[in-house]
C-alpha cells in the first residue's frame, strides 16, 4: 500500500472537490484508492510522460460527460513506493 503526498495546490484541488458533482468526486476518489492500493497496475499508469530533466510523470484521465480532468502523478522522489501528486484539475491543456 502506497502513501499519498500532495503538491500544495493540487490538495487544495482536492479539497475543492466537495463543491463539485458526486460524479466527479467519486472518479477521482476511484483513482486514488487504486494508487493505493498499487501504484504499478497499469490502471493508474496509461500516460506517461518525461519532465526536460527526465523525472516519469503519469497521467489520469478523469473522463466525465462535462469535464475532462486529469491526475498527474510520480512515485515520491525520497519514498519510491509512494506517490506525489503533482496536479489534479481540468485537463485543459494537450498532453497527448
Amino acid at each position: 500500500m502506497a502513501d499519498l503526498y500532495w503538491e500544495p495546490e493540487a490538495w487544495r484541488t482536492y479539497e475543492g472537490l466537495a463543491e463539485q458533482s458526486g460524479r466527479l468526486q467519486d472518479a477521482v476518489e476511484d483513482v486514488l484508492d487504486r494508487l493505493v492500493d498499487d501504484p504499478t497496475q497499469a490502471a493508474v499508469r496509461p500516460l506517461g510522460l518525461r519532465t526536460p530533466g527526465g523525472r516519469r510523470l503519469w497521467r489520469v484521465a478523469i473522463r466525465r460527460s462535462v469535464d475532462d480532468w486529469s491526475l498527474v502523478w510520480l512515485p515520491h522522489p525520497t519514498r519510491p513506493a509512494d506517490v506525489l501528486i503533482v496536479y489534479l484539475g481540468p485537463a485543459t491543456y494537450a498532453l497527448g
